[in-house]
């Protein structure tokens, strides 16, 4: 299972997880006695992958009750002779027919034209021949979480770098939240070119907000929350991220029209894939080895 996410009266419960078949699938269930109803499950999405690599899968149900889905661009391919555009197939992100490398914004709540959901009439690319209209951004690597801030409504995701550069980025929501964003992906991999010259620059792209690289030991980013709990008041506000190589809590204040502030604390668990917020709007990280912990302080 990659991720869950409950409508906003409780009453059901979207989940994301790889089929045996390796399909991403984002199925419903009612909440029964503080379960998941087995029998009440209902697929929503079912997303065939190329690989068993990338299939993103964060999930979150804004205050409307639709709900956004993160999806990964598929992974690679086969390799034969180093970057081959043909065998990369890094061009699923960048086409828009296509649901791979994209954050998706879905009605779960009404079935229509055949589909178990019905789109928003504010997406971008309702009225674009052959484009998914479920599509709400694009350009997008592997972002494993994303998360839309109910106050202001920016959108945050920590999108998975190839080679060099984990990114962080960032669309406020006073300029639409991200809508018909394209991040650039493949032809920028963070803040710099990587298939510019095979697949051409995008011009309107926009650009992550904070980079991390390889070299400094950042590895797989893992996108957070914006925090606005009581325990770390200096840091109400700030977007929280971390990588699950360095071991390092991070965060982030937006500047209109400036570098962003960051603020680091170390770790003492480590290969944390996760972080969430409870129901008091603290911090909760999520360790492959170490469990899950509630972060007391960012000393």
């Amino acid at each position: 299972m990659f991720d869950i996410a409950f409508s906003p009266d409780g009453a059901h419960a979207y989940v994301s997880f790889t089929a045996l078949d390796a399909s991403l699938v984002v199925a419903e269930f009612a909440v029964q006695d503080d379960s998941l109803g087995e029998t009440t499950r209902r697929d929503l999405l079912t997303i065939e992958q190329p690989t068993s690599d990338h299939n993103g899968g964060g999930l979150q149900v804004d205050d409307e009750g639709l709900l956004w889905v993160s999806v990964g661009d598929g992974g690679e391919g086969p390799e034969t002779d180093g970057i081959s555009v043909d065998d990369y197939a890094h061009q699923r992100s960048q086409d828009l027919t296509l649901l791979h490398g994209k954050l998706l914004r879905i009605d779960p709540a009404e079935a229509d034209g055949g589909l178990p959901y019905s789109i928003p009439e504010d997406n971008p690319l309702v009225d674009r021949p052959g484009a998914r209209p479920e599509i709400w951004s694009w350009g997008l690597r592997n972002p494993w979480r994303f998360s839309v801030d109910g106050a202001t409504g920016d959108l945050w995701i920590g999108d998975v770098g190839q080679f060099c550069t984990e990114e962080v980025n960032h669309a406020p929501g006073a300029s639409g939240s991200g809508r018909a964003a394209n991040f650039g992906w493949p032809s920028y991999e963070g803040d710099r070119a990587f298939l510019e010259k095979e697949f051409g620059a995008i011009e309107d792209h926009v650009a992550p907000v904070v980079t991390l690289e390889h070299a400094s030991g950042a590895c797989s980013v893992a996108g957070g929350v914006v925090y606005r709990g009581d325990r770390l008041p200096e840091r109400s506000g700030d977007y929280v991220f971390v990588d699950s190589c360095d071991d390092t809590l991070r965060f982030v204040r937006a500047v209109p029209n400036g570098d962003p502030s960051i603020v680091e604390a170390p770790l003492s668990i480590s290969q944390v894939v996760d972080l969430e917020v409870d129901a008091d709007g603290e911090l909760l990280l999520t360790s492959l080895v170490d469990g899950v912990h509630r972060v007391e302080s960012a000393a």
